[in-house]
């Protein structure tokens, strides 16, 4: 069932025609088991988002993951700058730094901490801090692996101010965070997952965020790989002047180390 499951799930998110930003994917962690030390990703791609605005733009990324006994740390860094008719109309940063420690074959503790800015989306800074456990649905070494998280974050968010806007420029408070991720080796070339978040507020469980990111990873040369993704963005009650649904897509090359 997993064999058809997980293209599926790349393929329709790569073809979605409805328009997503601030899409944070912790599933591109190593497949199975993560072995002890560090291993790192570099991306360069384009990518284009739709929404808003629709622009097409460079964006670059790296993912350290450092393993050490039971602990394991991993940093994502994104960036992604734009032009169009020699205007910026995009100038999106991400950063997300996560700790876990496996406290027995199938659960985890984790901890994390999280910055970003999208001008775009009116979004200046979105900061929280955050934490909660994981359990391991299914890992198959080299083949599938499927967890699941619970858990809660702070989130402090600020906006830039917009004519014709009413809504605050600074919030905060507490939203669940609760994500799957679903991951699988097709073939000795191919690999793909999937990872899926739902954010409510604690305080108003009409306030909520889902966010779905895809990709599939094809090797090309030994480290060197062809990736394709697609995320999409839903929020509820986003900032006056936003849509609620967004898609993020880019097509780039990764380098493993």
């Amino acid at each position: 069932m997993l064999r058809y499951v997980f293209p599926a799930i790349i393929l329709a998110c790569l073809w979605l025609p409805v328009p997503a930003h601030a899409i944070v994917s912790i599933g591109q962690a190593m497949l199975g088991p993560v072995k002890n030390g560090l291993h790192t990703n570099i991306e360069l791609a384009i990518n284009g988002v739709s929404g808003t605005t629709t622009s097409n733009n460079t964006l670059g990324g790296l993912f350290s993951e450092w393993k050490h006994g039971k602990y394991t740390d991993f940093l994502l860094l994104q960036y992604a700058y734009g032009q169009s008719n020699g205007q910026i109309n995009n100038n999106r940063a991400f950063m997300h730094l996560r700790h876990r420690m496996q406290i027995s074959d199938r659960w985890g503790v984790e901890a994390f901490a999280q910055a970003m800015r999208d001008p775009v989306t009116r979004m200046i800074a979105r900061n929280l801090l955050g934490g909660g456990v994981r359990y391991t649905l299914l890992e198959r070494s080299d083949k599938a692996a499927a967890y699941l998280g619970f858990g809660a974050f702070y989130e402090y968010e600020r906006l830039s101010a917009k004519v014709g806007t009413t809504d605050p420029l600074n919030t905060r408070l507490w939203r669940n965070n609760t994500y799957l991720v679903l991951k699988r080796q097709l073939n000795e070339h191919l690999s793909v997952y999937s990872v899926t978040y739902y954010q409510p507020a604690l305080s108003d469980m009409g306030n909520y965020r889902v966010l779905e990111n895809a990709a599939g990873s094809l090797k090309l040369y030994k480290n060197l790989n062809l990736k394709l993704s697609a995320g999409v963005y839903y929020d509820s009650r986003p900032p006056q002047g936003v849509k609620r649904t967004y898609v993020l897509y880019s097509t780039g090359i990764t380098v493993d180390f």
